[in-house]
């Protein structure tokens, strides 16, 4: 084994070792945990706007209802009444997803107003089963700018605004991440449909719809290059 292959062994087994504790912050949610809910949010038409409501939300603490916690030796998803295990790969792939975007300026935070959901898609005529996370052949479907204004008028009007950097993050707001840490992502445009959303993957079909939030108290963390960010998930929003 040379020099290199070491230092990537290395840093691959850090990583994962890293993930697989879990922080002060992740045991189950508490009554008295403060939530932050979609009706906290408003329509924003700037990014100064839109970076003093994450870091508002970011040192406020407040995190998503139902999140997913450490318990037993494995972090834990509630869904409905029943409980999903949330495995280190799935969440190191969605952790390095965020910080792809945030670095390709796909995306400028990651909360709900901008990134802070997923659609998780697996192939058509394949199971939607218990192990639905554990799968490698998931496709993660994100759409940013959530709550971002960038049409003149309405949110449905046809004209965008005049402001190159709104209109850059109006055409690269859809993009695909894979499984694993391996591949870089890929934006899509949606021609013809309202506010450019990629509603369809050919081949694919959706299952869950995730979400996610940076919170100075969440359990897991994406690094933007020069600082790192804590952040929950969860499937209520």
């Amino acid at each position: 084994m040379n020099f290199k292959s070491l230092i990537l062994l290395i840093t691959i087994f850090w990583g994962c070792l890293c993930l697989a504790t879990p922080s002060q912050h992740c045991p189950p949610e508490p009554p008295s945990e403060t939530k932050t809910l979609i009706r906290d949010w408003v329509i924003y038409e700037d990014t100064k706007s839109l970076e003093q409501a994450f870091v508002n939300l970011y040192e406020s603490g407040n995190r998503l209802p139902e999140r997913t916690y450490w318990n037993e030796n494995k972090y834990l998803l509630p869904d409905g009444k029943s409980l999903r295990v949330l495995p280190a790969s799935f969440i190191e792939a969605l952790s390095d997803h965020i910080s792809k975007a945030l670095k390709n300026n796909y995306a400028e935070f990651a909360f709900y107003p901008d990134m802070g959901h997923v659609h998780i898609l697996i192939p058509n005529n394949s199971q939607n089963d218990t192990e639905l996370f554990t799968r490698n052949d998931l496709l993660f479907l994100y759409h940013t700018g959530e709550l971002m204004k960038f049409k003149k008028g309405s949110l449905t009007g046809k004209e965008l605004v005049e402001d190159d950097w709104l209109r850059w993050r109006y055409y690269s707001r859809n993009f695909i991440g894979h499984s694993g840490t391996e591949k870089e992502l890929s934006v899509l445009f949606a021609k013809n449909q309202v506010y450019n959303t990629v509603r369809r993957i050919k081949d694919y079909q959706q299952v869950k719809t995730l979400y996610f939030s940076s919170s100075k108290n969440g359990c897991f963390t994406y690094d933007t290059g020069d600082k790192s960010f804590n952040f929950d998930i969860s499937l209520r929003k």
